[in-house]
């Protein structure tokens, strides 16, 4: 039977990898881009978008309690992107609000298809990316990769 000494240096040893797993990943989610929402009437928010989501979400909300941001994903894309948060308690549970992002699509960019649909407490834009679009950092941790059509965890 091992001696109490050893077991209680295998704990440490495995407490000091656990808090280096820790602190890799909140050096990653801390280098990631906020995205910080703001009131849907202070932003040049298409109305194509909000007819979608009104036409897709049967509870009905106040355009206050949506909250949007144009995303920093065009750089390298050229495409357009906003990510929406419904802030209405229909929408909102322990793990966060309904949030969703769209990407423009079609010749004149007025096609606007949903790649993103997840309830979360934060939304980032992380530092990798994949088919040439950066990945997301939902609740400061979970990476969503793009599949070429849609954000996967």
């Amino acid at each position: 039977m091992p001696s109490r000494q050893l077991i209680n240096k295998f704990l440490s040893a495995q407490w000091i990898v656990f808090s280096l797993m820790l602190t890799t990943a909140n050096c990653t989610v801390l280098a990631a881009q906020d995205i910080r929402f703001q009131n849907i009437s202070s932003a040049p928010f298409p109305s194509e978008i909000l007819t979608q989501i009104k036409r897709e979400n049967t509870i009905p909300f106040s355009t206050t309690e949506v909250k949007v941001k144009a995303l920093p994903l065009a750089e390298k894309t050229q495409k357009k992107a906003w990510a929406v948060q419904l802030n209405n308690t229909n929408y909102c549970g322990s793990s966060g609000c309904l949030t969703l992002v769209y990407l423009a699509e079609g010749k004149d960019k007025k096609i606007w298809r949903k790649v993103f649909d997840a309830n979360v407490q934060g939304l980032a834009v992380g530092k990798g990316e994949h088919k040439g679009v950066p990945n997301l950092v939902a609740n400061g941790q979970h990476v969503w990769r793009f599949d070429g059509k849609q954000y996967n965890p």
